[in-house]
């Protein structure tokens, strides 16, 4: 209910890693997946009325940017990547952050040598201490990059912002090693 959204934005409970625990549980995070890759086969209109109802509620925690990025990458990436990605998000174990475009800054193209990147971005999503592993979907110059948040190489500092049921880091890669590339 909605004193306990507000307790979670004042951080006085765990409401994020327990929505999130709960999401693995009830099977949410393969709803849009194809039977083929360990989901339900629901596509995008599954993904829609869940995401629907999430908003509904204020729900906290990263699921927009990793359903999203989980539904993209079976439809982009090959079988090797999509397994390597896709079970450990569908464990409830990985979470994925995208590019966020925050108010009169342009996401920026990372630099990068075919097998790691390095430059600053901010990014939306990382479901702060409800996953062991999170991941950020990186824009490089004729592709996509997926870099593992380490900590070291990749690390994110969270961004305050008004919406405190979303997770906004500032993401920065120093040779951080590509997990995945997907060209354009």
């Amino acid at each position: 209910d909605s004193r306990k959204v507000h307790a979670w934005q004042d951080r006085e409970n765990d409401l994020g890693p327990a929505v999130w625990h709960q999401a693995v549980e009830l099977g949410w995070l393969r709803l849009s997946l194809t039977e083929a890759d360990g989901g339900l086969g629901l596509g995008a209109r599954g993904l829609q009325i869940l995401n629907r109802e999430l908003g509904a509620y204020a729900a906290p925690g990263g699921f927009i940017p990793t359903l999203c990025v989980a539904q993209w990458l079976a439809s982009v990436a090959d079988g090797d990547q999509r397994a390597a990605l896709l079970g450990p998000v569908m464990a409830g174990e990985a979470a994925f952050a995208v590019p966020a475009m925050l108010e009169g800054k342009d996401v920026a193209v990372l630099s990068g040598d075919g097998t790691t990147v390095s430059g600053k971005l901010d990014v939306l999503g990382c479901a702060a201490g409800s996953v062991a592993t999170a991941f950020a979907v990186v824009p490089l110059a004729g592709a996509w990059g997926m870099v593992r948040l380490d900590g070291g190489s990749a690390k994110a500092e969270a961004i305050e912002a008004w919406d405190l049921t979303r997770d906004i880091a500032r993401l920065e890669c120093n040779a951080a090693p590509l997990v995945a590339r997907i060209d354009d």
